[in-house]
């Protein structure tokens, strides 16, 4: 089967994977789920906080939080870290909305802990029912699983914070045992962006699909799909 390359695109959003795909579609670009407009990737080492504790206080200063959101963050901040049994809530919450919208979403649970969709049904199609099953997913997962799923994402994929996407799934991949330390953030995006599938394993030395790199590539907001 052939494979496709996306990045999966929101503004400190994360909606989950399977938006992309649909856009994807469209031909509609996507990118790292916590990478600001207002950012110009400049320094591959960029750190966009301090420290997570930072990110926390940043999305606690905000008057948009719902009552949960706002009490699992300060959980997190005292903590340290947002619970798995937090985001397991928030992403439960939200698909069991989803369903309610009447759709029906077949997860894989990465081995960091995210959640990837895989499939759903009835599937949209495009130019008919891509824009609602988009509302519907952003209802669903407004005050319940936006900000906590991706600041999830960043907890368990990108421990340093790296600003750009593919220095942090390049640094997660070579921490996971996976690659050794030439693979650098630059390499990984020049063999996704211009390799054809079959060459990227070649390439890289490591199977994209391998659960162990989708988490990787995944929670830094890179997703590699088969058609």
């Amino acid at each position: 089967m052939e494979q496709k390359l996306v990045n999966i695109s929101m503004v400190k959003v994360v909606l989950t994977a399977f938006v992309c795909i649909l856009l994807m579609v469209s031909a509609t670009g996507c990118s790292a789920p916590w990478q600001r407009k207002e950012e110009v990737a400049v320094d591959s080492q960029a750190k966009m906080a301090s420290s997570l504790k930072a990110l926390f206080d940043e999305e606690l200063a905000s008057d948009k939080l719902s009552a949960f959101e706002r009490e699992v963050l300060e959980r997190a901040k005292v903590n340290g870290t947002i619970s798995a049994e937090d985001y397991e809530t928030a992403h439960n919450r939200q698909n069991e909305c989803m369903g309610q919208a009447g759709w029906k979403q077949t997860w894989t649970k990465l081995p960091n802990g995210l959640y990837q969709s895989r499939d759903i049904s009835p599937l949209p199609e495009p130019g008919k029912d891509t824009d609602r099953f988009m509302k519907d997913m952003s209802d669903c997962s407004q005050g319940v699983s936006k900000v906590i799923e991706s600041l999830y994402s960043i907890q368990q994929s990108n421990p340093d914070l790296l600003s750009d996407p593919h220095e942090a799934a390049a640094s997660c991949i070579r921490k996971a045992g996976m690659s050794d330390a030439t693979l650098t953030g630059k390499k990984l995006k020049d063999a996704l962006d211009n390799s054809d599938s079959k060459d990227i394993e070649p390439k890289l030395h490591f199977n994209p699909k391998d659960p162990t790199i989708q988490a990787c590539l995944f929670g830094s907001g890179i997703a590699y799909q088969a058609e």
